[in-house]
């Protein structure tokens, strides 16, 4: 029987996921300035009779096309973000007694909820744990080496059956 379970972050899993996010970046960066290019080329090549149909054109064109460029920059942001704080060490310290989350020490008696959450932005999934007194501990679970639904179940375990893991919040 265990009394106590450790999980950690994998090392590196953030940072190799940011760095992909930020070539994807730079790809739609280089898209869209070759597409400003084709579109100067455009609007030169019509500066004549439909000069006014080809400036709207050309504005529709490129605000569509930032469109792309400003998710990827919040998916990059939100990435830098979690390669800061969840790039290698321990996660989640759960025992018989209760749970360290972060810095954050919670006996069973003083968990109010935990619930699991889909990834935003193109982040990573998280462990919300919400204590009795309604502060919040975030862990970012996709970047660690165990599943959500394993989580579950030693949560059930080493808590008694006092606390579970809301896992509905999940994409399927």
């Amino acid at each position: 029987m265990i009394n106590e379970l450790g999980i950690y972050f994998r090392p590196g899993a953030a940072s190799t996921k940011k760095k992909a996010a930020w070539k994807q970046l730079i790809t739609s960066v280089v898209i869209f300035a070759i597409l400003v290019v084709v579109q100067i080329a455009f609007f030169l090549g019509a500066f004549g009779e439909g000069y006014n149909r080809s400036v709207w054109i050309i504005v529709v064109v490129l605000t569509i096309a930032l469109i792309p460029i400003a998710l990827r920059l919040i998916s990059f942001l939100e990435l830098k973000k979690a390669a800061i704080s969840s790039d290698s060490g321990l996660a989640l310290g759960i025992n018989r007694e209760g749970i360290l989350a972060g810095q954050r020490w919670l006996p069973w008696a003083e968990v109010g909820e935990m619930r699991m959450e889909s990834a935003r932005w193109g982040g990573s999934d998280r462990l919300v744990i919400t204590a009795r007194d309604n502060q919040s501990s975030l862990v970012l679970f996709s970047f660690t080496d165990t599943m959500p639904g394993s989580l579950a179940s030693a949560i059930i375990t080493l808590s008694a059956g006092r606390v579970r893991v809301d896992l509905s919040k999940l994409d399927a």
